[in-house]
């Protein structure tokens, strides 16, 4: 991934979510095709909470990746899995033409307060990534950052430290959580850097089209 991303080079890409009727999934190959004229470097494919749309994100993949001809980036979590469910899951993408996993413990199905960690799974990212560069290391590694310090974090500073950890065992980029302070992320990326990170660090970008949206989710992840 990090060929994306070379000094003076932008590397520009959108992330779509699985569509949940007709209506919706053709209303996303006809954005994707629009969006794919701007050249992206990959589109990425969001992974529904708990694993809910496990098998619908590869077949969006296959065919933005065989129709649209852009690359794809796939969003995967060890939420509800077993380590052989991810491995399944995981020779299934490279099957399907995936050339990156944006590596993810992932939030708590609807219901749930706090993250549970399954049976013979895992309970970290760092875990997943540790998995996917020693079984799968064909593929890119992309891992999340927090400008302004995870929802769960006790601290800045074991944030700091997890995210370090993670880029340690194999994350090739860092794709940051939304922010709408632009000091949250140059303050972010400073401290990153002073850990010796040289992995690029990529802001997570989600323009203002509705209010509501917007509200809903920074109150989901804790940002301003």
């Amino acid at each position: 991934m990090r060929q994306y991303y070379k000094p003076g080079q932008i590397g520009w890409s959108f992330e779509v979510f699985p569509p949940k009727s007709e209506t919706a999934e053709a209303a996303l190959y006809e954005t994707s095709r629009q969006l794919a004229r701007y050249q992206p470097v990959f589109l990425s494919i969001t992974y529904g909470a708990g694993g809910s749309t496990r098998g619908k994100s590869l077949e969006i993949a296959r065919k933005l990746i065989d129709d649209i001809k852009v690359p794809v980036t796939a969003h995967f979590t060890c939420v509800g899995s077993t380590i052989e469910d991810i491995r399944q899951w995981l020779r299934d993408a490279c099957s399907t033409g995936v050339t990156n996993i944006m590596a993810l413990r992932g939030d708590p199905p609807q219901g749930q307060t706090a993250f549970q960690q399954t049976a013979n799974g895992l309970k970290y990212a760092s875990e997943l990534v540790t998995l996917i560069r020693n079984e799968f290391p064909q593929l890119g590694v992309g891992v999340a950052g927090y400008p302004e310090m995870h929802a769960e974090a006790t601290s800045a500073e074991d944030d700091l430290k997890h995210l370090v950890h993670k880029v340690n065992q194999g994350g090739d980029v860092i794709y940051t959580q939304l922010f709408y302070d632009n000091d949250d992320f140059f303050r972010f990326r400073d401290q990153v850097q002073r850990q010796g990170v040289e992995a690029p660090i990529v802001p997570g970008l989600l323009p203002v089209l509705s209010l509501k949206q917007v509200q809903r989710i920074t109150a989901l992840c804790k940002a301003k």
